[in-house]
């Protein structure tokens, strides 16, 4: 019964010990709320990616999905009207789902890096597209993936969009 605050910016242990977590960012309050919240439908962008990996992609919204480099991606809506413009989407890297053989409604991309934690592994993509945009997929540990290799990727699950 008793409270307690912890200010840490170990995002493991944000995450695991909080009931509420509270975030500042240039000494205000950007969101306040439990972390399971705080991580799949953070109020804005710099609250995503304070407290773990995001993948932030530009993105146009038409017809509740946002377009982007990963094709036409689904997307948060909590209910609310969306209108059609431009915007900036998050999926976390769990969401990226890889596979080693060619799939055609997927994205292209290649391996850059990838760091090995046992039980899984942060995998650095670059899209196989002009810019290269790198991005962070969460995979298995038992994936073997080489850099240089080429994945497609498939998306699961709802992103977040913000204007």
């Amino acid at each position: 019964g008793t409270t307690t605050i912890l200010v840490t910016h170990d995002q493991d242990e944000a995450l695991a010990l909080a009931d509420q977590i509270v975030v500042l960012h240039d000494g205000h309050v950007e969101a306040a709320t439990d972390p399971q919240t705080l991580y799949h439908d953070p109020p804005t962008i710099a609250a995503a990616i304070s407290i773990g990996e995001a993948n932030i992609l530009p993105a146009d919204i038409h017809a509740d999905r946002a377009h982007c480099a990963l094709g036409a991606i689904a997307i948060h809506t909590n209910g609310a009207p969306v209108s059609n413009s431009p915007s900036q989407l998050l999926l976390r890297p769990e969401q990226l789902i890889l596979h080693t053989q060619p799939r055609t409604r997927e994205t292209a991309a290649t391996v850059v890096d990838s760091q090995y934690h046992g039980h899984d592994a942060l995998v650095h993509l670059a899209l196989n597209q002009p810019d290269h945009q790198i991005l962070l997929a969460r995979v298995s540990g038992s994936l073997p993936l080489a850099t240089g290799q080429t994945v497609w990727i498939e998306v699961r699950g709802p992103g977040k969009t913000w204007p």
